[in-house]
């Protein structure tokens, strides 16, 4: 096991995260569970012809499952109600009190026309076909609101 891994991988390992993840203490975490997994497999008995191969791989799909669970994260602990509810740092409430303010005050100087289909869009989420079938106006025409109203 030891021919395997060494210094020189779990170095390699652990800069094969920090490349890819940018919070050293997640990266650190996640070559931690790449190491795990191939010691687990090499103690388990498992037969493996090529390890590197079967090494880079095994942490590519690490990473790509790190990704997935980031982008689909667990129910928030605020959203179940409990007394651990996380709240915000007062630098942060008025950081995004700020911005919304901002954002608040860009929608209010532009047109009537083209706030509607900015919200529609960014807030609402809704794609421009349904805009331009809501508003009953061309597919063009609301493709070219979007863009005039982003560089307002």
């Amino acid at each position: 096991m030891n021919e395997y891994i060494n210094g020189e991988l779990i170095e390699n390992t652990y800069l094969f995260c920090v490349k890819r993840v940018s919070d050293s203490e997640a990266a650190k975490d996640l070559a931690q569970d790449i190491l795990y997994e191939a010691v687990r497999a090499l103690s388990g008995g498992r037969e493996i012809t090529a390890f590197y191969s079967w090494y880079w791989k095994m942490a590519r799909n690490k990473y790509a499952d790190y990704i997935r669970h980031k982008r689909s994260p667990d129910l928030p602990i605020e959203s179940a109600g409990g007394i651990a509810a996380d709240v915000p740092a007062p630098i942060e409430r008025l950081i995004a009190e700020e911005d919304i303010s901002a954002l608040n005050y860009s929608l209010s100087r532009l047109a009537s026309s083209y706030r509607e289909i900015m919200i529609r869009f960014y807030l609402r989420e809704q794609p421009v076909q349904s805009i331009a079938d809501d508003l009953k106006i061309p597919l063009g025409t609301v493709k070219r609101r979007l863009f005039d109203a982003r560089k307002n």
